[in-house]
Formats: structure tokens, sequence, C-alpha cells
């Protein structure tokens, strides 16, 4: 009897952490998504404003009739653009490692929603993973999520910064040179804030100096720094990179349309598109900054302006179709809820 008894107390207790989990990460992702409702707003109307301009003039300046050349390759290109959220999920179920087995169904569910939020909202990437550890916490909990959550963050650092590089060297051998400067910078520069990061999520000392002055906290660190454990990167940055490959592999495809299969001047390309993500972050989905990067390193790699709106257009479409798949399973979940 005694057995009996004790194991409905345990599922009950364990239920009531996860809501209470569920209900702390919750109040950060809202803290993260919101400054206050009239800033909020006005941040929105800003940067939407700048989104809508930004695409007319895309639209103004692209070439025509590279989209009409580009035919069933574009609607490819746009295709795999959802193996970016397999990769993610890939990332986040190698950095658990076999301690935690999160079933492939909700994983995949949780990134795709990030994705759509990461797509869709002012400096997305920060909320996307609150979004992730949120839907995810009934399998992790609220503390290892989060320190899986930032580990992943800084894994985009180094994976991004990689392919930075790679692009930055691809635009050099071409001959590129200020292509190849401005790629090269942005990838050490990434490469530097995520070491920095994942350090400072591995740092024992920082983890004690805060656990004595916060007392409270110091079980919610353990769980970050479990959240974080090095077993696991090596294969998530893996998979973080291919995630940014993907995009490569569109652009090759999309210059092999135009009869151009270059995977020099592909790789170029994916640089320059790092270049205009990192200064675009604040526009949803970086839409007009992806573009303005393309078209501007477009003719230093032999190819004109409006076919990289062309090419800019293709991706973006590409991912707001799949942002779209998200927020319909957020919606059809409710949240994650079911």
């Amino acid at each position: 009897m005694v057995g009996c008894s004790r194991a409905p107390t345990q599922g009950k207790a364990r239920v009531a952490r996860t809501r209470r989990d569920r209900r702390d990460l919750r109040g950060t992702l809202i803290q993260t998504m919101s400054l206050s409702p009239r800033a909020r707003r006005a941040l929105q109307l800003a940067l939407g404003a700048v989104g809508v301009t930004a695409a007319l003039a895309m639209l103004r300046h692209t070439d025509v009739n590279a989209l009409r050349r580009f035919g069933g390759l574009a609607l490819l290109a746009g295709g795999i653009e959802g193996a970016r959220i397999g990769c993610e999920a890939l990332a986040t179920r190698s950095i658990h490692g076999p301690a935690v087995r999160v079933p492939w169904w909700p994983l995949l569910r949780a990134h795709a929603v990030g994705y759509a939020f990461a797509m869709t909202l002012p400096a997305g990437r920060g909320v996307a993973e609150a979004t992730k550890a949120v839907m995810l916490s009934p399998w992790t909990g609220a503390a290892r999520g989060g320190g899986v959550a930032l580990t992943n963050q800084s894994l985009v650092f180094l994976s991004t910064g990689s392919v930075a590089l790679l692009g930055g060297a691809a635009a050099l051998s071409l001959r590129a040179r200020n292509l190849g400067a401005a790629a090269g910078t942005q990838g050490l520069a990434l490469i530097v804030m995520g070491l920095a990061l994942l350090a400072l999520l591995r740092s024992r000392t920082l983890a004690a100096r805060v656990s004595g002055r916060f007392p409270r906290a110091a079980v919610w660190l353990h769980g970050v720094h479990e959240g974080a454990r090095m077993e696991g990167v090596p294969r998530a940055w893996g998979a973080f990179a291919m995630h940014r490959m993907v995009q490569a592999v569109q652009l090759f495809l999309l210059l092999g349309a135009l009869g151009r299969w270059e995977p020099r001047t592909a790789l170029a390309l994916t640089g320059a598109a790092i270049v205009g993500v990192t200064l675009g972050t604040a526009l949803p989905g970086q839409l007009g900054a992806i573009g303005a990067a393309l078209a501007l390193a477009g003719p230093s790699v032999g190819g004109p302006a409006p076919t990289a709106l062309a090419m800019a257009l293709v991706l973006h479409a590409g991912q707001f179709a799949w942002a779209a798949v998200g927020i319909a399973l957020w919606a059809l979940t409710r949240g994650g809820q079911r």
C-alpha cells in the first residue's frame, strides 16, 4: 500500500514541477519578447516599415528573367530550407546526449516553431531558443533546457563563423578582396563570441561565485552546467555547420540554373549572406539585409546585382514558407501543449 500511494504522489510532484518550469520559462519568453506595450508597438511598426520598404526595393530592382530561369531549382532551393530545422534538432539532441531523450516529433515541432520565431521577430534568435526551451521542458527541465539553449547559441556563433571563414577564403581565391576581408573578419568575430560564451557556461569558478552570492541559484546553475556538456558539442557543431551550409547549397543550385555550377562562388556569396544576416539581425528574417549583401557582393564574383537580388528573393521565399509551417504548428498544438 505504501508503494502504491507513493507512486501517485511522485507523479503529481513531477507534473507540478513540469508546470512550474513551463511557467517560469514562459515568463522569461514574454519578458524577452516585450519591453512595454508602447515600446513594443513602436518597434514592430518601425521594423515592419523597414522590412516592407526593403521588400519593395528588392522587387523593383530584381532581375525577373533570372527568376524565370531558376525554374524548378528555385522550388528545390526553397524546399531544402527545411533541412535547417532538422539540423538544429539534431544539434539539440546531441548536446543532451543519452541522459535526455526527447521524442523526435516534439523535438522537431519545437525547432520548427523556434525557426518561425527566429525568421519573423526582430532579433528573433534569443526568442527562438527560449521558445524551444519552453516546449521541451517536460523532458529536459527548466535549468538543463536553458543550458542547452545557451550552448546552442554559442555553437551558432562558432559554426556560422567557421562557414564565414570558408566564404572569405573562397572570395579571396576569386580575387574578391573586399568581400573576403569582410567575411573573414565577421567569421573571426563570431568564433571569438562563441568561444567566450561557451567558456562562461563551462566555468565552474563563475558558477561557484554566483552560487555563493545567490544560494537559490545554485540548483539552476548546476542544471545549466549539465546542459552545457562538452561530450555532445563536436557533433552539435557539425549539425549547425550543416545548417549554415544549406544556404551554400541553395546558392549553388541557383547559380547552376543560370549555367554557373561554381561551388567557390556559392561559398563566397554565402560569406556575404552571413555578413548581411549579422548586420541586419534586428530585422525580421533579415529582410533586405541579405539582399543588400548579395547585391554588393555579386559584381565582385562575376554576377550582376539584380541577379543577386533574385537569389535573395528565392531564399526569403523559402524561409517564410517554412516559418508559416512553424507558426501553424504553434497554433494547432497550442504552443506545444499537446
